[in-house]
């Protein structure tokens, strides 16, 4: 991913017809800039914890949150990924929903920094995402929007990237849909106002390893 990165940084340098028809650049979060193994496994096993600490039964807490995810994934609606969540989240734990997003807040802005110890690359990305921007690049993060900003928030700090490194970000509140639908994209299409080409990063960095 980081070859890519030089290399996409490398070609924005250069004075051709093809760059200059590239507006914006899309990244992940999980598994492209950070770098953590088993990474939902992981999450979902300390849910029961947060449940718990809040009063909940633990395994009762980890269910409700499975199936509010199920049904973020599976969302065709016009409510937000986060209403999704909590309408179904009280279906299992009737509960006041604000109560219990301060609950994962707390988590995501306190215990979740425990696994940045296990990130597999660690390295401050802010310099190479700032060389995008300056070459006129919109910079989005597409991450799955089945999480809070907090969570997201914490895991670019990790790297050395915040929000404001990003033209756009997805999060749970301001997307209806999950990645397996092609309104994600439009839907991002539509923040940037651009027409664009998508490029799969996993093919790119591997013509990048290839052409080094």
């Amino acid at each position: 991913m980081f070859l890519f990165l030089r290399k996409l940084i490398a070609m924005s340098n250069e004075i051709n017809y093809t760059f200059s028809m590239i507006k914006a650049v899309l990244f992940d979060l999980d598994g492209t800039l950070v770098q953590l193994p088993d990474f939902d496994k992981r999450v979902f096993i300390e849910y029961a914890k947060v449940g718990i600490k809040h009063g909940y039964d633990g395994k009762e807490f980890q269910n409700a949150v499975m199936q509010g995810l199920i049904a973020m994934l599976g969302n065709q609606t016009d409510k937000t990924n986060r209403q999704v969540f909590y309408e179904t989240f009280s279906q299992y734990i009737p509960s006041d929903e604000n109560k219990i997003e301060q609950a994962f807040d707390e988590f995501y802005n306190g215990e979740l920094n425990n696994f940045k110890q296990d990130l597999t690359i660690k390295i401050n990305l802010a310099p190479k995402i700032k060389e995008l921007r300056e070459a006129g690049l919109k910079i989005v993060l597409a991450t799955s929007p089945v999480f809070p900003i907090s969570a997201i928030i914490t895991r670019l700090a990790w790297v050395g990237l915040s929000l404001d490194d990003f033209y756009f970000v997805t999060n749970y509140e301001n997307i209806t849909r999950s990645k397996r639908f092609t309104e994600f994209i439009t839907h991002i299409l539509k923040k940037l106002n651009e027409k664009i080409f998508l490029i799969n990063l996993r093919l790119a960095e591997n013509f990048a390893v290839k052409n080094a």
